[in-house]
Parts: structure tokens; C-alpha cells; sequence
């Protein structure tokens, strides 16, 4: 009989053990990062067929605090941000801004999150004749963030 009560006993031990060793991304990001930033922003218009991309690459520094507040730095710039943890993906406020970064590699010492946004946005204007017409305008926005830990 104890043979029978002891087995599960042991499986359930032993599954608790297993689960907590895995650490969450949230118990990964405190700490200092290096990190490099790409964005992509592509700009089009129903006014004319011309795409205008532009691209970015800028590296510097990242801290993730455990209280849930941070800083990045790059380029002469440091923006200041909360952020949260939402099972894959990573949400970072900066005051004006929310950005959810989905999490595509999830390391001790390597990190690697994008975000995808598109915004569309309609202006009136004139043609070359004077007539009204309206453009709707719109851009189409990447940001990869690769962190490595310090």
C-alpha cells in the first residue's frame, strides 16, 4: 500500500522541481543589455505609385529593471519605459507610445523581440488643377531589437 501512495507522491515532487527550473523571460530581462536596434518604415500613397523606404540601424544600451521600469540608449538618445510581460511578447510604454514586441528568441543572454505597425492616414488636398482630393496615406513600420547580456 505505501508503494502505491508513494509513486504519485514522487511524480508530483518531481514535476514541481522540473517546472520551477524553467524561467520565464520575465526572470531574463532584468539586467544590463547591449542591443541593437533595426527599423524598417515603408511610406506609400494613393496619390502616385512611388514606395519610399527607409531603414535604420543604431546600437546601444538596455536596462530592464526588476520592478518593471527601464531605459534604452542609443544614437545620443535614452527613452525611459515600463514594461510588462504577456506570455510571448514583451510590452514596453514609453508615455506616448505602447510598443508589443513578440519574442522570437528567448535566451539567458540572448534576446531577439520585432513589432510590426501599420497606420493609415487621410489628408485633403489639390491637384495640379486646383480640384480637391483626398490621399490616404500610409506607412508600414518594423523594429527588431537583438539584446545581448552584459
Amino acid at each position: 500500500m505505501k508503494k502505491i501512495i508513494v509513486a504519485p507522491l514522487l511524480l508530483f515532487v518531481l514535476s514541481l522541481s522540473l517546472t520551477s527550473c524553467k524561467k520565464d523571460i520575465e526572470d531574463r530581462l532584468p539586467g544590463d543589455w547591449n542591443v541593437r536596434i533595426m527599423s524598417t518604415d515603408k511610406f506609400s500613397n494613393n496619390a502616385d505609385a512611388e514606395v519610399i523606404e527607409a531603414t535604420d540601424n543604431s546600437t546601444g544600451t538596455a536596462t530592464f529593471n526588476e520592478d518593471g521600469t527601464g531605459s534604452i540608449s542609443a544614437d545620443g538618445s535614452t527613452l525611459v519605459f515600463s514594461w510588462t510581460t504577456e506570455e510571448e511578447k514583451v510590452i514596453m510604454n514609453y508615455g506616448w507610445s505602447t510598443q508589443t514586441y513578440t519574442v522570437l528568441v528567448d535566451e539567458e543572454k540572448s534576446q531577439h523581440w520585432e513589432t510590426n505597425e501599420t497606420e493609415t492616414w487621410v489628408e485633403d488636398s489639390f491637384d495640379e488643377n486646383s480640384n480637391p482630393i483626398t490621399i490616404t496615406y500610409s506607412r508600414d513600420s518594423k523594429v527588431e531589437l537583438e539584446m545581448e547580456k552584459k
